[in-house]
């Protein structure tokens, strides 16, 4: 979906292409996953290895969503809108890791 999507634009004659044209679930948790920064309690759960898609979509929807053993991730009202967006969870020793998968 992403290679089609940015295949799209670049026949369009685009030099470049944003990620942030379509969003999985959450443009929020887009950003904390491309980070590397879902939460500690989904990082047990691995890799996915479908083609074409990122390796980290299950754990990014487990953190969204939830699963049988792990709550969802909270979420909150930001930029002055009504549209609830997903609360990263941080931690003080949080590191930032650019996952280029997506």
């Amino acid at each position: 979906l992403v290679n089609d999507y940015t295949d799209e634009l670049l026949a369009a004659g685009l030099d470049s292409a944003a990620f942030s044209g379509r969003s999985f679930y959450d443009a929020v948790l887009d950003t904390t996953a491309l980070l590397g920064l879902l939460p500690e309690r989904v990082a047990d759960i691995a890799d996915h290895d479908n083609d074409g898609l990122p390796r980290f979509i299950d754990r990014y929807f487990a953190a969204a969503r939830g699963t049988k053993e792990l709550p969802a991730s909270a979420m909150t009202k930001w930029f002055d809108t009504n549209y609830h967006y997903i609360v990263p969870e941080l931690a003080k020793d949080s590191r930032v890791e650019l996952d280029d998968s997506a």
